[in-house]
């Protein structure tokens, strides 16, 4: 099995507050729209995100999964992981 690193990161804003995030979609992919069969990953943190720090880096980077990105998310509580194609 290889180790496969995300491509690109994707917010999902909180459902009653816009300012926090809940979610974050992980993607392996490069292209920035939607591929058959493609694998990605959800992932509910424990405790909600700030949108704004959230949402600088993305659009810093473009919503390329960055260095920067790596560390700020790897810091996280993660509460679930849901993996789907």
């Amino acid at each position: 099995m290889s180790l496969i690193k995300p491509k690109t990161v994707w917010t999902v804003p909180g459902t009653y507050d816009h300012d926090i995030l809940e979610k974050s979609v992980f993607r392996f992919y490069t292209l920035n729209y939607p591929v058959m069969n493609e694998t990605k990953m959800l992932i509910t943190w424990e405790s909600p995100l700030s949108y704004r720090t959230v949402s600088s880096n993305t659009q810093r980077n473009k919503f390329y999964f960055s260095e920067s990105e790596e560390k700020f998310y790897g810091k996280q509580v993660v509460k679930d992981i849901l993996v789907y194609r």
